[in-house]
């Protein structure tokens, strides 16, 4: 994100985005929410380089990304920022984004280098290995 402070400031954004939160208007996206609304019609676009997120590497967020194909492609291959949205997060066990090495050597130049994600106890992985397959089985059946 690419502010103008000093329009920023002038214009009290961080006051109308308070109080968007906090009078009963919002609804589900928090902070980002509050900026779409309080800044509507002075927002604009730039190179989706500078902020590739995890949606573009799931195959059924596709149909909603607004862009093209050969820029989604472009976006994947050469991100000036990754940006671990949503899901998965890197500090979560298991997860396989193509850029989670990269993530990781960079924790490792803090204080929290070395440490790496447990994974979840015995329990647990069977219980979501049960949860997978039962959602394949009634998809194969037409159950979903």
């Amino acid at each position: 994100m690419l502010i103008d402070l000093e329009q920023w400031r002038e214009t009290d954004v961080a006051a109308a985005a308070l109080a968007y939160l906090t009078d009963g208007r919002h609804h589900f996206a928090q902070d980002q929410e509050a900026l779409n609304s309080v800044l509507s019609g002075r927002i604009g676009s730039i190179d989706p380089r500078w902020n590739q997120q995890a949606e573009l590497f799931q195959k059924e967020y596709e149909a909603i990304v607004p862009y093209d194909r050969e820029l989604i492609r472009e976006v994947q291959r050469d991100p000036w920022i990754i940006h671990f949205s949503n899901s998965p997060k890197p500090w979560t066990y298991g997860q396989t984004h193509p850029f989670l090495d990269e993530w990781f050597s960079y924790l490792d130049q803090t204080p929290y280098g070395g440490w790496r994600p447990a994974p979840p106890p015995r329990r647990a992985r069977i219980f979501t290995t049960a949860r997978r397959t039962a959602g394949r089985v009634a998809r194969r059946l037409g159950l979903t």
